[in-house]
């Protein structure tokens, strides 16, 4: 089975203070966009797409020339101008992770997945995805974390919130200034608690083709709302193709840890995260 890769890799990284996707880790000094690409190799996948900004293009293109040998990378420059049929867009400069896949639509005739490009998502996830690939593979599927796994003990963060039943999604919320506060998690201004194992969403889907057109008709119905503030976010992209009975998504929880690089204080576990990871696969 063909499945493609497609990292989502044109964030501005406001909060990190730079491009996230190009900060290097481990002792080999790679990317995070690197160590996915390798996962993914692991499993036979052998194309990837890496949407990104245009003024990163060149860099991440020279950054990932040694991964091109083992595998066919093409790259999508995310532009604001590319919309749904007669929307337009009031929100700059960035347009979320929903219009990131968009911006890849003419590049996918497959299923695929989807990461992003600034998360180390670890083998055990990798592992767990693809074997939910392997029993359903002409399903759609979201590997979820657990929210305690997804924290950042440097501040706080926002989070797509899942409600699940019989394993099948039935809604992804996206619930903004979750943090741990005297050891249990809370969110938003009401101080609203969450359970440590919440299912959430961290933007690892496998998708088939026939997503793309469900995600192009909620990009028009959402360009043409009134919501200039906020982003198109893929989770909740699915969200309402879910609720409109449009789509049906398997839901697989994992074990795994996350890190990824919210702030720069973040940086130090996922170095942590990597050379562990690299230490046990060189001694293996």
């Amino acid at each position: 089975m063909d499945i493609t890769l497609v990292l989502l890799a044109a964030g501005i990284g406001s909060r990190y203070g730079g491009p996230k996707q190009l900060e290097r880790f481990g002792p080999d000094r790679r990317t995070l966009v690197e160590y996915a690409l390798h996962e993914a190799c692991r499993y036979g996948i052998r194309r990837a797409v890496c949407v990104v900004g245009r003024q990163h293009r060149e860099s991440l293109m020279e950054l990932l020339a040694n991964v091109q040998a083992r595998m066919a990378i093409e790259f999508c420059i995310q532009e604001p101008e590319d919309l749904p049929a007669g929307a337009v867009s009031r929100r700059s400069p960035t347009l979320g992770t929903a219009h990131a896949l968009f911006s890849a639509r003419h590049l996918l005739d497959g299923p695929f997945l989807t990461a992003n490009g600034d998360d180390f998502y670890g083998p055990t996830a990798w592992r767990d995805l693809m074997a939910a690939v392997r029993s359903a593979p002409d399903s759609s599927q979201l590997l979820a974390y657990r929210l305690a796994a997804t924290l950042s003990p440097n501040g706080p963060v926002s989070r797509g919130i899942c409600s699940v039943k019989n394993g099948k999604l039935l809604n992804i919320e996206e619930v903004h200034k979750i943090r741990m506060e005297n050891e249990k998690i809370l969110s938003g201004e009401k101080n609203r608690p969450l359970g440590d194992s919440t299912p959430t969403a961290m933007n690892f889907f496998y998708l088939q083709q026939n997503f793309l057109p469900l995600l192009e008709a909620d990009g028009a119905r959402f360009f043409a709302s009134d919501r200039p503030a906020e982003e198109w976010g893929l989770p909740q992209a699915i969200s309402r193709s879910v609720a409109l009975g449009a789509l049906q998504v398997k839901v697989r929880l994992t074990d795994s840890p996350w890190v990824g690089v919210t702030y720069p204080s973040d940086r130090a576990a996922v170095e942590m995260a990597v050379r562990s990871v690299d230490a046990v696969r060189k001694n293996s």
